[in-house]
């Protein structure tokens, strides 16, 4: 028999049409808990506390330029030797853009497959800590597959949660929650298929090198030099965070979502998925 969920928290259900899963209080690197039918993370009813090792949260701070967080990262670890290069009007610039579209994509896990329908997370600000970025992947749908960008990380933190998706023709279905309150995923990691990831980027804590903040977009076709700089090397943990986020998910797996007031409806606004 499940056991009822503390006032004020509701589990997720796991999606096939997500209305139609059950909750789980189970943990597996399995996908629940999302609009997605499948690849995306479960409900808890109670969030395991961050792990003791998790780096230090990152600000809201709009500051022009972030610092390094002082240790986080090896030095000189950001510019990997093994590293495909980068197109060649890239220049030295952190900053710049450079196209990955020619950058042969790896191959996921077997057991992670997720939907051909993916689906939206809005969030006022998204913080992922202990971030590692993996790179571009071919992650298997029920019909193919899909190139996504890869990230493993610790813990998540959304604030104003609104993640939606296609169900029934012509209406958009929420899974949100109560507004002003910050849902939880815990006791990753959390493996994270994105189709794109953008914002305003506000903090990075853990990149050896200074960089930009402000308006960002990450695809597998285009990524900043600084992210494309840190494939191939010593996996490098950050603490980032994004306000006025938006990410496209392929799936995502692993971890323990909390949804403070969660609500599931459907109405009519326009998919943006």
């Amino acid at each position: 028999m499940e056991r009822p969920d503390p006032p004020g928290r509701e589990r997720l259900p796991v999606p096939d049409a997500l209305a139609d899963r059950a909750a789980h209080h189970r943990r597996a690197d399995h996908p629940a808990a999302t609009p997605a039918p499948s690849g995306a993370p479960r409900a808890a009813g109670t969030p395991a506390a961050p792990p003791a090792s998790s780096a230090p949260a990152a600000s809201g701070s709009t500051a022009p330029k972030p610092t390094a967080s002082g240790g986080t990262a090896p030095k000189g670890s950001a510019s990997p030797s093994s590293s495909p290069s980068p197109s060649a009007s890239a220049s030295a610039d952190p900053n710049c853009l450079v196209s990955t579209k020619g950058l042969a994509a790896k191959a996921a896990p077997s057991g992670h497959v997720v939907p051909d329908q993916n689906w939206v997370l809005h969030s006022t600000r998204l913080a992922l800590h202990g971030s590692v970025f993996n790179g571009v992947y071919d992650v298997t749908t029920e019909s193919g597959t899909k190139r996504v960008l890869k990230f493993t990380t610790a813990s998540v933190d959304i604030e104003n949660l609104d993640m939606s998706t296609i169900q029934i023709p012509g209406l958009t279905f929420h899974v949100k929650s109560r507004e002003g309150s910050t849902s939880t995923m815990r006791n990753g990691p959390i493996t994270m298929y994105v189709e794109s990831l953008s914002g305003n980027l506000a903090a990075v804590y853990g990149l050896p090198i200074p960089i930009d903040l402000g308006q960002i977009t990450l695809t597998p076709d285009t990524l900043p030099k600084w992210l494309w700089d840190l494939l191939g090397a010593v996996p490098i943990p950050l603490d980032l965070t994004l306000t006025h986020a938006k990410a496209v998910q392929a799936g995502q797996f692993g971890g323990d979502l909390t949804i403070p007031g969660m609500r599931l409806f459907n109405d009519k606004e326009p998919y943006d998925g």
